[in-house]
């Protein structure tokens, strides 16, 4: 194989290698946010002696609120 390939090739590996790690720390954060926020409201909601509607209710809510937070934390990170 020519060298200029290989040199190529090595380059654009290391490129899509630090794409797919970013994107996999993202993701990362965006999971564990989330799931704080829903383990949270579902406990909560468990504490608080609701029925299970409310409860499935307050999970979805706490899902919803923690992602986006965390796409509000990410997004006030770039500035």
């Amino acid at each position: 194989m020519n060298s200029h390939l290989t040199a190529l090739a090595a380059a654009l590996a290391f490129a899509i290698g630090g794409v797919v790690t970013a994107i996999d720390n993202l993701l990362s954060f965006v999971a564990v946010v989330t799931a704080a926020f829903t383990g949270a409201a579902r406990y909560a909601a468990v504490l608080f002696a609701y029925d299970q509607s409310r409860v499935e209710r307050a999970t979805a809510r706490g899902f919803f609120v923690g992602l986006a937070v965390s796409v509000a934390l990410l997004t006030l990170d770039r500035f």
